[in-house]
């Protein structure tokens, strides 16, 4: 079923939201890997050979992407988060999401998705951690979870639903777990199954990320002004949401498109970029050329912007 719009911001201002696919994981029937990896854009990464896993006896992965072929009758494909980012930085951080979805869809039965993970960012301290785990602590909430577990300590994280549930949302401390300064809340969704086939119709439906994502996450989780009273469940709608929390799910109705944010740009991802993407291009041409040749074409190629931050990190004056 399509999700109700039940968004109320009350006029609250709502600042921009990173929401991103941070996990993926299908199977796919009468295709070969070499259509997926083509359509994904990976043909010319350097695959490494990885142990069999679940039946399948072939495993090549790289930087977060893994492929499984061979031993059964259908192939797959799982990305991790940094798998996520590599594909779309191998796409020119343009790689398209609901296309993806779309193609899967179109699939039918040839195709199945057993695990997405969407995760919302907050940068911009909508969110306060322990004002979270005191509002869980003190039931005002209304969830469909059955089960909820928080953490604020060394780690900062609310878990709610079980391991074992279709539908997991872990709201955590992404700066805290980082190591890095400054307010980073992530709120994650872990699908499986016909909780991410569901999703996935949503999305398609709306053709909106932050309608889908906020409508699930309202539909799923919603932390109230005041805890509600088991024996009038009939007013739950009722409760007044808190302030903070409409804030946040009204941010997630701006967003259009998922973020696609790619790799961070470092001097080892730039490294990494030649060796996978480039490397036998230089070799094949310094071989029929020279290096010299090579230099005198490179020295007038202007930087990108990336580039020069780049640069600029590293004390290397670029000139103008």
């Amino acid at each position: 079923q399509l999700l109700e719009n039940s968004f109320n911001t009350n006029g609250l201002e709502c600042s921009i939201l990173d929401i991103l696919i941070d996990y993926f994981r299908a199977t796919f029937k009468e295709l070969e890997l070499s259509d997926i990896i083509e359509y994904l854009g990976l043909e010319n990464l350097n695959w490494l050979e990885g142990k069999p896993r679940d039946g399948w006896s072939q495993h090549d992965y790289f930087n977060g992407i893994h492929l499984y072929s061979c031993g059964r009758e259908d192939v797959g494909i799982e990305l991790s988060g940094v798998g996520c980012r590599t594909l779309e930085s191998v796409n020119g951080l343009s790689f398209d999401w609901l296309a993806l979805f779309r193609w899967v869809v179109d699939l039918g039965d040839h195709a199945n998705v057993s695990r997405l993970d969407v995760a919302g960012d907050e940068k911009d301290g909508i969110l306060d951690f322990s004002t979270m785990v005191k509002h869980t602590r003190l039931g005002k909430y209304i969830s469909k979870a059955r089960k909820r577990i928080w953490i604020d300590g060394d780690e900062r994280e609310i878990m709610w639903g079980a391991s074992s549930s279709s539908t997991r949302l872990r709201i955590y401390d992404k700066a805290l777990e980082r190591g890095v300064d400054g307010h980073w809340i992530r709120a994650e969704f872990q699908f499986r199954d016909e909780a991410a086939d569901s999703f996935i119709a949503n999305y398609l439906s709306f053709g909106d990320i932050g309608l889908t994502y906020g409508g699930v996450l309202l539909n799923y989780l919603r932390y109230t002004t005041k805890a509600p009273n088991p024996e009038k469940s009939h007013n739950y709608d009722a409760l007044n949401t808190a302030k903070w929390w409409d804030k946040f799910v009204g941010t997630s109705q701006k967003i259009h498109n998922v973020t696609v944010g790619g790799l961070p740009y470092n001097l080892q991802s730039l490294e990494d970029f030649i060796s996978t993407q480039c490397a036998s291009s230089i070799r094949a041409f310094i071989e029929v050329s020279s290096v010299d040749r090579l230099l005198d074409i490179v020295k007038h190629t202007p930087y990108s912007s990336k580039q020069k931050q780049l640069l600029n990190s590293l004390g290397v004056v670029v000139d103008a």
